[in-house]
């Protein structure tokens, strides 16, 4: 008579961060399980499996223990992952790190500011018109950054040139832009002397006036009356 002997199998049970059955297998005693394809989950990086029972943990690239007895069950292991945000704004960038699904802080209008210059709207690294998300989503691997730019417009005002109460032009010129003087105005019994802005400085009539500022300005012609000799 010959005994007899039937190998004892076990199973083994790969489920998810929230129960989700992977996959399960019937492993033979004393072989080890095989673990399914490392699993992916939105802003997590997998870590490896834990055995339920012991609460024993191993790494991703470890071999599981041979079976011995009992069903096995394991859950995957995850770490949460943190990514870099970066905002440029007329080159200064500011920087934070986010954990997926924290609050951004996206700079507001008291950040986005350029003198002479309008804010538009954000770029991505193409140049592309985007929206900044408010929340941290996945965007790659654990440590990945993702930058955005703010896109300003160059602001334009108005050179208004007044000659004894009446406009003789109005000339719209680009933040920063050098302002062109009209042609010198004319006036009966006085001579033109330059152009004078609104807080009184006089700008002589071969003297260049300043670049465009952030608003409109009125420059106003300035006169000097003739004086004659009257001989007898």
């Amino acid at each position: 008579v010959t005994a007899q002997y039937v190998i004892k199998t076990y199973t083994v049970t790969f489920k998810d961060w929230d129960g989700t059955p992977l996959s399960t297998e019937t492993v033979d005693h004393g072989s080890a399980a095989t673990p399914p394809a490392d699993p992916t989950r939105p802003g997590y990086t997998f870590t490896g499996w834990k055995d339920a029972s012991t609460s024993v943990i191993y790494g991703a690239n470890d071999t599981l223990p041979a079976m011995i007895g009992a069903v096995v069950n394991y859950q995957a292991q995850w770490t949460l992952e943190t990514y870099k945000v970066n905002f440029v704004i007329d080159e200064t960038t500011i920087s934070d790190d986010y954990a997926y699904g924290a609050d951004i802080a996206v700079p507001d209008e008291t950040q986005t500011v350029k003198t002479g210059w309008t804010f538009k709207y954000w770029t991505d690294a193409q140049g592309n018109e985007v929206t900044p998300p408010t929340v941290m989503g996945d965007i790659g691997d654990n440590g990945a950054s993702v930058t955005y730019t703010a896109y300003f417009e160059i602001d334009s005002h108005n050179a208004i040139f007044v000659s004894e109460g009446a406009t003789v032009a109005t000339v719209p010129y680009n933040y920063g832009a050098a302002v062109s003087k009209p042609e010198d105005p004319k006036k009966t019994g006085w001579t033109f002397k330059g152009w004078k802005d609104a807080a009184g400085k006089l700008y002589g009539a071969d003297e260049a006036l300043p670049a465009m500022g952030t608003a409109d300005v009125t420059y106003t012609a300035y006169f000097e009356i003739n004086s004659y000799v009257a001989t007898f």
